[in-house]
């Protein structure tokens, strides 16, 4: 199922979405491409891989995952 979202007006929405389906990860590492692809293999859910990583850009500034490294510009982030 695709989501159709406004990715300005329903900003707040996606980025909760993203990060509870992140925050199991703990202590694992990934990345935005990743969670999309996970987001798509388990929920069904076509979530653009920007939204992951800009949730998971937020998540490292409040400390709640760390970046590990890039990767092909993919940005992987720790889990904390």
């Amino acid at each position: 199922m695709e989501l159709k979202y406004d990715g300005y007006k329903d900003q707040k929405y996606i980025r909760a979405l993203c990060r509870t389906l992140i925050m199991p990860h703990k202590g694992q590492v990934v990345s935005g491409m990743s969670m999309r692809i996970e987001a798509s293999d388990l929920y069904h859910l076509s979530i653009d891989h920007h939204e992951f990583a800009y949730t998971l850009d937020q998540m490292s500034r409040e400390g709640l995952a760390e970046h590990s490294a890039y990767h092909g510009g993919d940005t992987q982030y720790k889990i904390l």
